[in-house]
């Protein structure tokens, strides 16, 4: 393992949290290796630093670097390369490094997908993983109101899902192209689909069986949750649309996670309106009758 300091451009000042006594002892810890291009910037690969946690990250930038990273040599040319201090934060199996959230690069109405290539932010693809940071978005509202220990149970789920819209989003935004990459790209398996349906299941195991259609409300949590679940449907409805270009590919575990997702909204949200008022249910025709009498009553005081 090559030393910190035999890496180190010079000349060098290192953060002030790292006595300069220690450098020589402190290993290089790869977290990620970025290409420098403007036009393609993307995550060659990364790993955990120490196992059970994160580490800080500090970075340089120099040119025409060697590095031994076990199992194998590193070559590292023109690019920003990412290292890290054992200083415990928390662990994340990839790391995600954002020095700096705006870059310009998507003025032009374009955006980059996984691989590195840009398209328009109007292409179906972007619209798919947009959507499903738009669920995601809908789930956080709602753990706003599964606080209490009555929700505990549905608040872990709703954690979990969160999680794993962010892999869902990842792998929409990852196009399989057949090509191999340089790196392990990140893809919705089949345990996460056959775990979100063992969640329905739990919680629908105890609900009465529906005589109606619900509407939408009740605990703030449940109207809430019938938000989630269109706002799902609509992702389900863009992603089947990538998919059907045959250029296109989404995989069929991705496909089925967002399909069991709203149906998980929705028993949910009869979950938390169990616990509390109950359903509101749908009245075929309930207002029409009082429509007309209203309309009669109008209709004699003209005449």
């Amino acid at each position: 393992m090559v030393g910190l300091t035999e890496l180190l451009p010079t000349p060098f000042s290192p953060p002030s949290l790292i006595p300069p006594l220690f450098l020589p002892l402190i290993p290089v810890l790869v977290t990620g290796i970025h290409l420098s291009s403007t036009t393609k910037p993307w995550i060659i690969g990364t790993r955990p630093t120490i196992k059970g946690q994160a580490v800080s990250v500090w970075r340089c930038r120099w040119r025409c670097l060697s590095i031994y990273h076990t199992p194998s040599f590193l070559k590292i040319q023109d690019c920003r390369f990412s290292f890290a201090f054992p200083f415990p934060l928390r662990y994340s199996k990839y790391m995600v490094v954002l020095n700096k959230i705006y870059t310009r690069t998507g003025d032009d109405g374009s955006t980059a997908l996984g691989t590195g290539e840009r398209v328009h932010k109007s292409n179906a693809r972007v619209h798919a993983y947009g959507t499903v940071d738009e669920t995601n978005a809908v789930v956080g509202l709602v753990r706003v109101r599964t606080v209490h220990r009555s929700l505990k149970e549905l608040d872990d789920m709703l954690a979990r899902i969160q999680n794993d819209l962010f892999d869902l989003g990842a792998d929409l935004c990852t196009p399989d192209t057949g090509e191999k990459l340089e790196y392990e790209p990140l893809r919705v398996i089949a345990s996460q689909v056959e775990r979100l349906e063992g969640e329905i299941d739990y919680l629908n195991k105890d609900l009465e069986p529906l005589r109606s259609f619900i509407l939408p409300g009740g605990h703030p949590a449940s109207a809430n949750l019938h938000l989630a679940r269109t706002v799902a449907r609509r992702a389900e409805r863009l992603m089947a649309e990538v998919a059907q270009d045959e250029n296109e590919i989404v995989s069929t575990a991705a496909l089925k996670y967002i399909n069991r997702l709203s149906d998980f909204f929705f028993v949910a949200s009869r979950w938390v309106n169990q616990k509390y008022d109950g359903d509101i249910l749908w009245v075929p025709g309930k207002t029409r009758e009082s429509k007309t009498r209203d309309n009669s009553s109008s209709t004699d005081k003209a005449d």
